[in-house]
């Protein structure tokens, strides 16, 4: 009789749970569905964190950031650069029992995974992609987040699915880059060779203090978000393009600056993938590159 009772009260209560949007799960001890809620203001302020890192972040003076290249959002409010913004508010999380992943796009985050994000003078934030604050609200890069979500606008979150919706329009993904020696760089012993009938450059870095450009039709100066990614390496970044002849392109040094040995050790045979997000399109290549040995074996 107990049993049949106890069987009759969860029918009796699971009854109710339809009309009170609770479900039977609940009563009958089942673990409740995790839900991902996601922001309601997460377009407009996700923009907000990225225009304060585009216009103010990057161009700010970085004198005294002089101990390292890379600082947390902390460690840099602690240098001076108060009210640092650089996460956003994506969702709200409820009935995860944990958190350990993140699926930004196609991109897979662990918890407390860490990259860095270039913000120009060889300086970087290297602190957390995302993290979970203490009334379960989901925080992310925003401009981590921003480029990410180009390519797929749907993140995940331990199996649960939602779509963010970042832009007005859809972002066109699929556009190309020619790497090149920029003009005033002619004259060095770098090179830039595109491998036949692909999207892919052969790159040689003999000279780590001139930098390379990517070029992908750029007829005024912006300020872009810029992704690279290895086997071993991810990388996120902002810079302003720089003017080579009559367009813009975005100049990057392949390597460390002025440190030869430290370049071959790290990039020598490594390929990249690089995408840079203009605000309306994002653009790729795949560049395979050759650093120069300072210290050749005899």
């Amino acid at each position: 009789m107990k049993k049949l009772s106890k069987f009759l009260t969860c029918l009796a209560v699971g009854a109710f749970a339809i009309a009170g949007a609770v479900t039977l799960g609940a009563c009958c001890g089942e673990t409740p569905k995790a839900e991902l809620t996601i922001n309601d203001d997460v377009k407009t302020a996700t923009e907000e964190v990225v225009t304060y890192v585009k216009d103010t972040l990057y161009t700010a003076s970085k004198s005294a950031l002089t101990e390292k290249s890379g600082y947390t959002v902390k460690e840099l409010e602690e240098k001076g650069f108060d009210g640092v913004k650089y996460y956003t508010e994506v969702a709200t999380l409820k009935n995860f029992n944990k958190v350990e992943k993140l699926r930004l796009g196609n991109e897979n985050f662990t918890k407390n995974q860490t990259v860095a994000f270039s913000i120009g003078n060889s300086k970087f934030i290297e602190d957390k992609v995302w993290y979970v604050d203490e009334d379960d609200k989901l925080y992310v890069a925003a401009p981590i987040l921003q480029i990410e979500l180009t390519f797929n606008g749907e993140i995940e979150v331990e199996g649960v699915k939602a779509e963010v919706t970042l832009f007005d329009d859809e972002i066109a993904t699929d556009g190309t880059m020619t790497v090149k020696v920029p003009t005033a760089f002619a004259e060095s012993e770098n090179t830039a060779t595109q491998v036949e009938e692909k999207n892919e450059y052969d790159v040689t870095v003999n000279d780590t203090t001139k930098w390379f450009g990517y070029d992908f039709g750029a007829t005024a100066q912006k300020t872009v978000l810029t992704k690279k990614k290895s086997a071993e390496d991810l990388q996120y970044g902002v810079s302003n393009l720089d003017q080579d002849g009559e367009g813009y392109v975005l100049g990057q040094y392949i390597g460390i600056y002025n440190d030869a040995e430290a370049t071959f050790e790290r990039f020598n045979n490594k390929t990249y993938e690089v995408s840079v997000f203009d605000g309306e399109k994002v653009s790729s290549t795949t560049i395979h590159i050759t650093a120069k040995n300072p210290t050749p074996e005899d």
